[in-house]
């Protein structure tokens, strides 16, 4: 930051504040407001409104030096987490405005070409009677047709307003910041709804009545990187939005995958305990075996609903016992409590995995390293003490290929071969180590789309493998 830029506030963005906002917009959006829905999106946890964000950026202007700017560009450039610490900067010179992370990154970035000169002028018309949405849509691109106008009718509680961005709303009124914030309802709720992601926005105050019924179209969709632009028309201001179909992950159920099972391999009777089995790879690992004859258990450590639903729909396709039960791999007094009777070890329990940038990061390591090695070791040697004879440890072909900015995660895994090998040559039993692709699950979700592995074609041949060792 340079020399031209002052800061003008600075704050933490609690799980508080998103349900405040999103009672005000009306933008319940998972990704948002529910910690245990945002860890399976492309950020791992919950991020804040961009909108809200941006909105908070005006009240620190209006606040300190009574006034707002008439034409703006914002730019989301990175996610804002809840519970870390953002500060924002002002240009006067550059007629900029950032908002920085800890990082030091730029994470919301404003121009404007000048200043609304009185407020006074504003209209602050009143909108029509909004209702609020229960759940985000899913809107399909084949339903979007170019230049359609929808109107907009979806809102929040606009008595929020005065609470959250007091002097903004003195300034610019109550309806007008209602308005704005309905924005993010528009992305977050309806187009395109449920798995959206905020880019661009633009917005023009006009001092003169708008439209009395607000809509907006959408000029522009690209199914190949998931863009969608909108223009909004609305009765304070006008507004063109960028947003793109957030990357996201479905888990196929048991009826989906039931052509694609081998005959010939089964895992009959075999009593499998799956490490980390409510998502991803291990949920389907888990149904697959449990489709080949296996009594299953799963465990997870908060996802106990994502457990359940993968243990409802194995017992509505399959006639095996599975069970969930909760672990947490970073404490030892669960490790050490855990029922370990069982004839097959799978051991998919992982932190989120994410590229990092600069130097070797110890605390990164450690939490790989905690995972993959320490608290693996542990559980495998109790489950050879209970008589267990056969784990599945994935690895990585990382350790193959020259990628960067996962060196701690790398190193981990590398480790963790070794301790396999140790274990082995310790114990009578065999594990099946096996270094993986990337796989298509909502822990390998990225902006860029690229080809990756299918989670049940890997779970058939992890399979495959299983009933070969534990059958011989």
């Amino acid at each position: 930051m340079n020399e031209s830029y002052i800061q003008i506030g600075k704050r933490t963005f609690s799980l508080t504040d998103q349900l405040d906002f999103a009672d005000l917009s009306g933008d319940n959006n998972p990704i948002h407001i529910d910690p245990l829905e945002a860890r399976k999106t492309i950020g791992g946890a919950c991020i804040v409104h961009g909108v809200n964000g941006f909105l908070w950026v005006l009240e620190c202007l209006v606040s300190t030096y009574n006034f707002v700017p008439k034409n703006l560009k914002i730019d989301f450039l990175k996610p804002i987490y809840v519970d870390t610490h953002v500060i924002c900067f002002w240009s006067k010179l550059e007629k900029t405005i950032k908002i920085v992370n800890e990082e030091a990154d730029a994470v919301v970035s404003i121009s404007y070409d000048d200043f609304i000169i009185d407020s006074s002028h504003l209209g602050n018309f009143l909108l029509p009677k909004l209702v609020e949405l229960s759940s985000p849509k899913r809107t399909s691109f084949n339903n979007l047709d170019l230049g359609t106008k929808y109107k907009s009718e979806y809102g929040g509680k606009i008595v929020k307003v005065e609470t959250l961005f007091s002097h903004l709303s003195s300034y610019l009124g109550d309806n007008t910041v209602y308005e704005v914030s309905i924005l993010s309802n528009i992305v977050g709720m309806q187009v395109p709804g449920l798995h959206s992601l905020f880019s661009k926005l633009e917005i023009s105050f006009i001092d003169h009545p708008g439209c009395i019924t607000p809509f907006y179209q959408v000029t522009k969709k690209d199914e190949r990187f998931g863009l969608i632009e909108l223009e909004y028309t609305g009765s304070n201001f006008t507004s063109k939005i960028v947003a793109f179909e957030r990357p996201h992950y479905e888990s196929k159920k048991c009826s989906e995958i039931k052509e694609l099972i081998p005959a010939l391999k089964n895992l009959k009777n075999k009593k499998i305990l799956i490490i980390g089995g409510s998502r991803g790879i291990g949920a389907a690992c888990a149904r697959v075996s449990s489709m080949l004859g296996a009594d299953v258990t799963l465990t997870y450590s908060v996802g106990a609903s994502d457990a359940q639903y993968v243990c409802a729909d194995i017992k509505s396709y399959c006639n095996r016992i599975v069970k969930t039960i909760p672990l947490d791999i970073n404490n030892p007094c669960d490790i050490e409590s855990l029922d370990l009777n069982y004839d097959i070890l799978c051991y998919f329990a992982s932190p989120k995995i994410s590229q990092t940038k600069g130097d070797f990061s110890l605390q990164t390591f450690d939490k790989f390293y905690t995972f993959y090695c320490k608290s693996f070791e542990k559980i495998a040697m109790q489950f050879s003490n209970c008589g267990g004879s056969l784990i599945y440890w994935p690895s990585t072909v990382f350790l193959e290929q020259e990628v960067t900015g996962f060196n701690e995660y790398i190193l981990a895994k590398e480790i963790g071969e070794k301790v396999c090998k140790n274990l082995e040559y310790k114990t009578n039993m065999k594990i099946i180590i096996e270094r993986l692709e990337k796989i298509q699950t909502d822990q390998t979700l990225s902006v860029m789309r690229q080809p990756l592995l299918d989670a049940v074609s890997v779970s058939i041949n992890i399979a495959n493998l299983m009933s070969f060792h534990a059958n011989e």
